[in-house]
């Protein structure tokens, strides 16, 4: 078993073992072992229904950063909270429309490597895509192209795959939002000319 490595134990727990530390300039050597929690064991849970920021209202996905925060796509109240991961409110954006930052419920959520934040926003048949402190990015999808998405996710390549209404999964390309700019210039010519006598 090699460092930080996990064997389940016959309690269903699990054994973590850390690497072999030298504790004197000898060839002595400790191994310390910690029992943690199995998969599934109740840590933390927080929100009741209201209209209150921190307070859930149809929570309908849930998505989480690198840094640990985590996005709640509180569908009933028509916006995206973001929580620390103890459950501590940090913000939220969003409302009921169909403008910018607007959502027609919001059933899904997605993060992707960049920090970015991906709302399906069913009622209005669009994803739409935030920075992760809610700034709107971009938005695509309409009637007929992405009816009523409902779920969303991202992989490591910044694709974007989207379950909707009409029985099937969408794959997304979502290049970065910088553009990048090519600028071509012409061969240079040089022309001589000599007359001869």
């Amino acid at each position: 078993m090699g460092p930080g490595t996990c064997n389940p134990d016959p309690c269903g727990g699990a054994t973590a073992t850390s690497p072999s530390t030298t504790t004197t300039s000898t060839s002595t050597t400790s191994t310390t072992s910690t029992t943690v929690p199995p998969c599934g064991t109740f840590l933390l849970t927080w929100g009741v229904p209201s209209r209150s920021y921190w307070d859930l209202n149809y929570p309908s996905g849930v998505a989480t950063d690198g840094s640990g925060n985590v996005y709640v796509a509180d569908a009933y109240n028509g916006r995206i909270q973001k929580f620390d991961a103890n459950g501590i409110f940090l913000t939220a954006w969003g409302s009921f429309g169909s403008g910018d930052g607007q959502f027609g419920y919001a059933y899904g959520v997605a993060t992707d490597g960049s920090g970015n934040v991906y709302v399906a926003d069913t009622g209005n048949n669009r994803i739409q895509k935030f920075d992760g402190n809610g700034t709107f990015v971009t938005t695509w999808g309409s009637y007929g192209s992405g009816n009523g998405p409902l779920g969303v996710a991202t992989d490591g390549s910044g694709n974007v795959y989207v379950a909707d209404y009409n029985n099937r999964i969408q794959e997304f390309g979502c290049p970065s939002t910088q553009p990048t700019t090519t600028t071509t210039q012409p061969p240079s010519t040089t022309t001589t000319s000599s007359t001869l006598p």
